[in-house]
């Protein structure tokens, strides 16, 4: 236990497992009262009775920007103010650029991309009247391409872009924004991906299956892995960081 986040509120989404879970456990355990941000409420309500008391269920459908703002809302009325964002929720989606289809597509990025951009303006909304900044950390990916998983990647690229401008708009506020770009993380998302691509290897992967992830750290990531760094970007310690793509990925984009 520590007091890093004492008195601090912050929403943290994809909260109810992987990286997410991580983040909202390390942040109640530092003090905040984090609202667990997920897809249904029951998944919300589960992951918050693990991790114990100062963390709230926040049921969000991240594709549909009416419940975005409804949950910031909430999060919000319930605060003195929102001193944290974390963004880590997303879906994978594989299909060659030839055969994907526009609700795909969409899909995609729609909660990556577009879900991100309307929670992170809800949020530095609320959390600029008062004058008192903030710190908002969007989870993206390695700046690389990858056959079969476009969709993911673009929108994922565009977070990156977002992140960079949106923190040059709101750094005048005290507000900072930067984002995380993991490597390879042991979760079931994961998992199924390497599994997926593995069994049915898409044109074009060759190198990729010659040389898979040569991670020089010499181990693929767990979620825990991210919660340090997180905690910097949120904390007095990173108060010079800002717009920042941090590579947090094992040395694979050095």
């Amino acid at each position: 236990m520590g007091d890093r986040l004492e008195g601090k509120t912050a929403i943290v989404t994809g909260a109810a497992g992987g990286v997410g879970k991580a983040i909202a456990t390390k942040f109640v355990n530092e003090g905040a009262t984090v609202h667990v941000a997920d897809i249904t409420q029951e998944r919300c309500e589960d992951a918050c009775h693990e991790i114990g008391e100062g963390a709230v269920p926040a049921q969000v459908d991240l594709a549909d920007v009416s419940s975005i703002k409804a949950m910031v809302e909430k999060a919000a009325n319930a605060s003195p103010r929102l001193d944290i964002l974390v963004q880590c929720a997303a879906v994978v989606s594989m299909q060659p650029i030839t055969e994907i289809t526009e609700e795909e597509f969409d899909r995609v990025n729609n909660i990556n991309y577009r879900g991100v951009a309307f929670t992170l303006s809800e949020v530095a909304k609320r959390m600029i009247p008062d004058g008192k900044g903030g710190a908002i950390v969007n989870f993206t990916t390695l700046n690389r391409g990858y056959p079969w998983i476009g969709a993911y990647v673009s929108s994922k690229h565009g977070v990156s872009g977002i992140t960079r401008c949106s923190a040059l708009e709101l750094i005048k506020y005290g507000i900072r924004v930067n984002s995380i770009c993991p490597g390879p993380i042991k979760t079931p998302l994961m998992d199924d991906l390497i599994k997926r691509f593995a069994d049915n290897p898409p044109p074009g992967s060759e190198y990729l299956q010659e040389q898979g992830f040569v991670v020089p750290a010499g181990y693929e990531s767990t979620p825990e892995d991210y919660v340090e760094p997180t905690m910097l970007l949120v904390t007095p310690a990173g108060a010079y960081i800002i717009g920042q793509v941090m590579q947090v990925d094992g040395g694979i984009s050095a």
